[in-house]
């Protein structure tokens, strides 16, 4: 492929951005071979970079060490390469991935992309089919950096940004990094709203891709299994992929030797509970499927990371007697209380209503 893949990493001694970022990279690897990756940290990451956390040096095609303020915290320093990487890399048309992914398949399609910048639908909807908590706190961040939710269609994510190779676009990235840092304010909330305003500053030069390229995970399920980027966004995260125990012992073992840690990333719909709204439309012999994946699944986990379900199954309500089955090895009856209450919940029980995306507007359906 022709575009280049970016990432932009920075992480503290003690956090696990490194092995988010190496289970990433290595399945873009895997999945593209012939790619050129790369990965953008700053000076004080790039010294972490030793021992098995330097794995993922050895599937990238070049680094790029920016060295920053030594008092920007670890999330600023992240934002300010994230605004930046479209003029960090001198050349070539850029598909800037968040480290926090998993790549499903090739992405050469995205050489036949003829936008200048390129995102997906944040919540995968247009603005005015934003739940009410969602527009609010979308609205709340808009009103501080400048922009009126209410006059605008769409809200990009910038988990995932196609971006073309033009004076336009390097602009662009210039002024999103100096809305961030260059404002008299200091009120940090995340780069998506500066985004949105450099877009209407622009006359809207973002331009929606397709959602299969940034399928951010609770947010909507329905075609996680077409999805070619998943997004386990740390906001509310269901896969134990991304979870503390799974990343910890990825960052002791690497994952070059860890068969456990590359079976759920090229596995990954067996690391998290099949969502409601996608087992709503099972047949009857999709769920005995189910609670057979679901054995398969936690037997692994058990067997490889232990006895705690915290990325895997709720602490709560009926889900505390399938924790308890999992954690005395009685993983059939474990399962198949699960798979019972999913049945239920979908099929039998009237009050439940089918909802095709968590942050559609419920007066709508």
């Amino acid at each position: 492929m022709n575009t280049k893949l970016v990432y932009v990493l920075t992480c503290a001694p003690d956090h696990y951005f490194i092995e988010q970022a190496l289970l990433s990279v290595y399945t873009a690897r895997y999945y593209n071979p012939d790619a050129t990756i790369v990965l953008i940290v700053d000076d004080l990451t790039d010294k972490l970079l030793v021992g098995s956390r330097a794995e993922i040096l050895e599937y990238i095609s070049e680094k790029i060490v920016v060295e920053l303020d030594q008092q920007l915290s670890m999330e600023l320093r992240s934002r300010f390469l994230k605004t930046s990487f479209r003029n960090l890399v001198l050349n070539g048309d850029l598909l800037f991935i968040d480290c926090d992914t998993l790549i499903t398949c090739p992405l050469n399609e995205i050489d036949n992309c003829s936008f200048e910048i390129g995102a997906v639908l944040d919540s995968h909807l247009p603005i005015r089919k934003y739940n009410k908590s969602i527009y609010n706190h979308i609205e709340s961040r808009a009103k501080v950096v400048g922009w009126d939710i209410s006059k605008e269609e769409y809200y990009f994510n910038s988990g995932v940004v196609f971006v073309k190779d033009n004076e336009k676009t390097k602009l662009f990235f210039r002024k999103w990094n100096s809305a961030m840092f260059e404002t008299p304010n200091k009120t940090f909330i995340g780069d998506q709203p500066y985004f949105a305003l450099i877009n209407i500053e622009f006359g809207h030069l973002i331009q929606e891709l397709d959602e299969v390229w940034n399928c951010v995970m609770y947010t909507q399920p329905l075609f996680d299994k077409q999805a070619k980027i998943m997004h386990f966004s740390s906001y509310q995260n269901m896969s134990y992929v991304f979870g503390h125990a799974f990343l910890q012992k990825l960052k002791t073992e690497g994952l070059k030797t860890n068969d456990f840690a590359k079976f759920s990333i090229f596995h990954p719909h067996s690391t998290y509970i099949p969502f409601d709204n996608t087992i709503y439309q099972f047949r009857l012999k999709d769920f005995g499927l189910m609670m057979l994946e679901i054995r398969r699944t936690v037997i692994k986990l058990t067997k490889y990371i232990g006895t705690s379900y915290d990325y895997y199954i709720p602490a709560k309500g009926i889900y505390k007697v399938v924790r308890f089955f999992f954690t005395n090895r009685q993983f059939t009856l474990g399962a198949l209380v699960l798979m019972l209450f999913k049945f239920y919940k979908t099929k039998l029980n009237r009050n439940y209503k089918f909802v095709s995306n968590i942050c559609i507007n419920e007066n709508e359906i």
